[in-house]
């Protein structure tokens, strides 16, 4: 994993609005509080002191619970300051305690306080636990009139289940282009180098993205 490139990035136009791109890597944050200017549920995620493992050791947004506790916490960001908010692309790490069991949703809210009105975008789940991947999310299919990026973590079970983000970068960049290239194959063009080990979320759907442009056979 490369070091977050956050401390050369302005974080916010003002208390409530988000200048892209923006990143956070939660180091400045207090710890047991969400990042300053987010908001989030009655018992939302926490930043915490983490052993990283695979990651460079520091603090990490964490959501924990059991499947009913953690259906409660959300973190919500400021608002994002982009006329098109379908332009936004979102990119983070993410490590869970256990892969088979938790989800991190990515949705858009209409309001810091109506945390009801949670949009979800792309579900995300890590091919392994306790390993930190990194994940992609478009914005490019919401369709709401939401301005706050939310995140929200799911847990199956009724055990103790921990699922941590680290290095949020946001910023607005051209969709990616879709090419039919045969009856059933596409090429997909990202704007921006890609590397091997690279996620990137559509929807409930996951493309390991190895190579740019990316190929895609039998599709429909």
């Amino acid at each position: 994993m490369q070091p977050s490139p956050c401390a050369d990035t302005a974080h916010l136009t003002t208390y409530t609005s988000i200048n892209l791109p923006y990143c956070e890597d939660f180091e400045s944050s207090e710890i047991s509080y969400l990042p300053d200017n987010w908001s989030g549920t009655s018992f939302p995620p926490t930043v915490q002191w983490v052993d990283n493992n695979n990651h460079a050791d520091g603090k990490d947004l964490r959501f924990s619970g059991t499947m009913s506790y953690m259906a409660d916490r959300i973190a919500i960001l400021p608002d994002v300051d982009e006329e098109n908010l379908n332009n936004v692309q979102i990119e983070f790490d993410i490590r869970s305690s256990n892969h088979t069991y938790t989800h991190l949703v990515v949705g858009v809210v209409d309001a810091p306080g109506n945390a009801a009105s949670f949009t979800p975008v792309a579900t995300l789940s890590c091919t392994s636990s306790n390993t930190f991947q990194h994940f992609s999310v478009s914005l490019a299919n919401y369709t709401g009139e939401g301005r706050f990026i939310a995140f929200r973590a799911t847990n199956s079970t009724n055990q103790n289940m921990l699922v941590d983000i680290d290095n949020l970068h946001i910023f607005a960049c051209p969709l990616p282009v879709f090419e039919r290239t045969g009856a059933t194959d596409f090429r997909l063009t990202l704007p921006h180098t890609t590397t091997a080990d690279y996620w990137m979320g559509i929807g409930d759907s996951l493309l390991h993205i190895t190579q740019n442009p990316y190929h895609l056979h039998g599709l429909e």
